[in-house]
């Protein structure tokens, strides 16, 4: 069953109704078709999509969520499904495969933590590993860390 893609009014395309759960709608549930994977031509778009899909749940839950962004064979970009974490980090462990960028969240807000900007930490995770990363934020903004260590990120326009 096709039809077409509701959320992309200027392109003209299609999608498989069904695609996004492996044809198995009562096992595998995504039913907006938001869940990150999706290929994006840019890694920040991908980093973006899974982001606006997650933070949302992320405020809600006071728990911090991430993943990766890799690059697909077709030169697109993808975000892996997010991981839980806890109220103060989460372990996405190394990038994988293709991977060229991290995303995560900071849960919701927090007086005792700067959870509106990237931490030491995940400054020192995007250098070692030598790639970008994009904070999702309590207020619901979305920034990008470079993966040099003296940057602790910019806002990214939504």
């Amino acid at each position: 069953m096709f039809s077409k893609n509701a959320h992309s009014e200027s392109q003209k395309t299609w999608v498989f109704r069904r695609s996004h759960v492996f044809n198995d709608p009562i096992n595998f549930i995504d039913p907006s078709g938001l869940a990150p994977g999706d290929s994006f031509p840019s890694a920040g778009e991908a980093a973006g999509d899974a982001l606006n899909y997650i933070n949302p749940t992320s405020i809600t839950k006071n728990l911090e969520y991430g993943g990766h962004v890799v690059r697909n064979p077709d030169g697109s970009y993808s975000a892996t499904g997010p991981i839980q974490g806890g109220p103060a980090g989460v372990n996405i462990g190394a990038p994988p495969a293709g991977g060229v960028a991290s995303y995560h969240t900071h849960g919701a807000y927090d007086r005792r933590y700067d959870n509106e900007n990237f931490s030491p930490a995940d400054v020192l995770y995007n250098a070692f590993n030598g790639i970008p990363g994009y904070l999702g934020t309590p207020a619901g903004s979305i920034q990008r860390n470079s993966g040099s260590r003296f940057n602790r990120g910019l806002t990214c326009p939504q």
